[in-house]
């Protein structure tokens, strides 16, 4: 995972030969308080040349051992930079499907917490780790060449921290795991509890809310206080064991003392040593404690990169314009849905170029879903679409989408400005002031944008929230006509607006249409009538083809279906009357 942030190799080494050269610096400190004790025990008088070495090896040590750490982190938060630059863009890039099958918060906390999992290990505890390893290594050669003997007790201790640390470092590993999918789950429940708290007022669910996030709260506090446990075994375990190999040391070296095996300054210098590594050695344990809670962010992180992603131009490129779409034997199935009947079934549809298509059919036919398989957003379970005889896979998605305007039922607006959500996907020279607005005023936007504080740099807050429903629709409605597209998907694009609005909006619509490849889903006759040909679908199949007419004749659902509709369309002028 660090190799494929592709880290700054050469400010690490430098980091690392800088921490190593503290780490050096440090060790000739005992040796020096050896010469400096063995020298007043034979002379009674201070030297004050060895007592300047002294002052000048802590400084170097402490100006190289800040330098080290700063550099290191460095290295840790450009590692962890690149790693959220590389899931970002995953993210962005992943297909529909996957976003089908994964909660948005959890893919959130992915990219927030488990990198920052990784950036503590980087960081922090891998520059800690780098001074330990160098710190025992120069410390053991000091040891060694001051007294094996002494040194030999250490080295049989080492058995026995592997034998703690080994099985400790697995336990840790799986809690971290369930740690981190713990958070995710928490980040899901506050993204939802926060974003539909209009709904949750108006159910007065507060308390089942409540009891959701508190359950999920403390979950994560009871998988938090058995890393807890765990990790508060290790000092004391450390401490043990160091005190263990004290005693030993200062029995058996008192006795070579005693017995003048030994000077003073060397059993100090040797004991000054013993209380260098212990500080390191508890590194050790701090570092593999992290690691092993790295692997669980790492192992989230990792199943997210490798996922399969949209390749945006792979294929041709195409010109859309006039051209016959043609869908053959298609059938589809969700990710979600493996057990269950086909979204769409054996569908055979030609739509000629430059004319307009009014899918009618009752909720959950699949009219929705075949807009997602013409703007390429899942590919057909079986069968293929072409596009004047070629299979639309051949051509880029970047092509193919570039060239289509879709105006969804959700009107999905982004957080920002207005100007920011017309603007949304627009590349290259940005449209004038002039261009923005007579779109707004083809979508009968404006007469609401006029009147915004600042008008097209007024800011919706998070998903257009100061706005109601039929003024985002507008918007949606501007942005895509703004696009200029060649084919254009509508899905209930005028649902929200009053009679009066929606009458203006559809003559805008029949203006920006011509000419154009139009698919529109609707249930108001006003929008059906004037389509070229009305396609008719219930329970994934189409049942009836022809325009209002035929239909009307041929098929008796459509014609209970217009009858309803024109009940409707009669309560509603009345109430108006009233």
């Amino acid at each position: 995972m660090i190799n494929l942030s592709k880290p700054n190799i050469g400010l690490f080494i430098f980091a690392c030969t800088t921490s190593a050269v503290s780490a050096i610096i440090s060790t000739f400190v005992p040796n020096f308080l050896k010469k400096f004790i063995d020298s007043f025990a034979q002379s009674s008088s201070i030297d004050g040349e060895i007592l300047l070495w002294l002052v000048i090896l802590f400084v170097i040590h402490i100006g190289t051992g800040v330098v080290a750490s700063y550099l290191l982190s460095v290295v840790g938060l450009n590692i962890v930079t690149n790693l959220r630059e590389i899931t970002w863009t995953k993210i962005v890039k992943l297909s529909t499907e996957f976003f089908d099958k994964n909660e948005s918060g959890d893919i959130a906390s992915r990219l927030v917490n488990d990198t920052t999992v990784i950036y503590n290990l980087v960081s922090i505890s891998f520059s800690q780790f780098v001074n330990a390893i160098l710190m025992i290594i120069l410390c053991g050669f000091w040891l060694f060449y001051y007294d094996w003997e002494l040194s030999l007790i250490i080295i049989m201790a080492i058995p026995l921290f592997l034998l703690f640390f080994v099985p400790l470092g697995r336990i840790l590993s799986e809690l971290s795991k369930k740690m981190q999918s713990l958070t995710g789950k928490l980040n899901i429940n506050a993204i939802e509890m926060i974003t539909e708290n209009k709904l949750i007022k108006a159910f007065t669910a507060e308390d089942l809310q409540i009891d959701k996030g508190l359950k999920n709260i403390n979950e994560l506090r009871n998988i938090g206080i058995k890393q807890a446990k765990w990790m508060a075994v290790i000092n004391p375990i450390i401490n043990l064991i160091m005190m263990l190999i004290i005693i030993f040391i200062v029995g058996y070296g008192g006795v070579k003392l005693a017995n003048g095996e030994l000077s003073p300054g060397t059993f100090i210098a040797f004991l000054t040593l013993i209380f260098y590594i212990t500080g390191p050695i508890a590194n050790f344990g701090g570092f593999f404690s992290q690691l092993q809670k790295t692997k669980g962010a790492t192992e989230r992180i990792s199943q997210l990169i490798y996922e399969s992603e949209e390749d945006l131009d792979k294929g041709k490129p195409l010109n859309v314009t006039g051209k016959n779409i043609e869908l053959k034997n298609v059938s589809f199935k969700y990710v979600t849905q493996e057990n269950q009947s086909f979204s769409l079934q054996n569908i055979n549809l030609t739509l000629k170029g430059g004319h307009t298509y009014a899918l009618v059919g009752p909720s959950g036919s699949g009219k929705t879903t075949l807009f997602s398989l013409l703007e390429r957003f899942y590919r057909p379970t079986n069968g293929s679409i072409f596009i004047d005889g070629q299979n639309i896979e051949d051509f880029s998605l970047k092509s193919w989408r570039s060239q289509i305007g879709y105006v969804s039922q959700e009107h999905s607006l982004i957080t920002g400005t207005v100007r920011e959500n017309i603007l949304f996907g627009i590349d290259g020279d940005l449209p004038d002031e002039e261009e923005i607005i007579n779109v707004c005023k083809m979508a009968y936007a404006w007469e609401f944008i006029k009147d915004l504080p600042d008008g097209l740099d007024t800011h919706l807050g998070e998903k257009g929230l100061i706005l109601s429903g039929g003024q985002k629709q507008r918007i949606a409605i501007a942005r895509m006509l703004l696009k200029n597209p060649k084919i254009i998907l509508l899905d209930e694009a005028t649902a929200n607006l009053d009679s009066k609005s929606e009458q203006k909006v559809q003559a805008a619509m029949r203006n920006i249409i011509k000419g154009r490849t139009a698919i529109v889903i609707a249930h108001r006759l006003s929008t059906i009538i004037n389509a070229d040909k009305i396609i008719f679908m219930e329970n994934g199949r189409i049942t009836g083809q022809g325009n209002h007419e035929e239909l009307q004749k041929n098929h008796p659902l459509y014609n209970q279906f217009c009858e309803l509709q024109f009940q409707n369309s009669v309560k509603k002028e009345g109430i108006m009357i009233g």
